[in-house]
């Protein structure tokens, strides 16, 4: 988030869709892109992503891999579904463009590379 705070979907304490404080957890490395997007898509993204702030933790969705459930689903979310889903529903990402089954972080991060997106910052945390 522009302030710093981190936005997303943890299974930690307290698990679930929150903003949580910089520096709240220690990652082994930490990625940060920067996607260019027209104003309209930028609204979008921010009301979709703060539509999503209290909704739980996607604990199901690592096993569900296997079984091919959708990720799309609104219902509960973990971190790379949660990002995925609002890049879509900006019209950054088109629909489709991320297998329905599957989203790891990886994954997401070529799809984000492939657009171009500049990569501001890796680092160990």
């Amino acid at each position: 988030m522009p302030d710093g705070y981190l936005l997303g979907a943890r299974s930690d304490n307290p698990p679930g869709v929150l903003i949580r404080k910089p520096g709240y957890a220690q990652w082994p490395l930490r990625v940060v892109c920067e996607i260019n997007a027209t104003d309209e898509q930028d609204k979008a993204f921010w009301s979709f992503l703060l539509a999503q702030l209290g909704k739980p933790y996607d604990k199901l969705a690592i096993v569900a891999f296997a079984f091919n459930r959708d990720w799309r689903s609104e219902g509960s979310w973990y971190c790379s579904e949660l990002q995925a889903a609002t890049l879509e529903h900006a019209g950054v990402l088109k629909p489709g463009y991320l297998k329905a089954s599957k989203i790891t972080p990886v994954m997401l991060l070529e799809r984000i590379s492939a657009l171009g997106a500049s990569i501001t910052d890796i680092g160990m945390n």
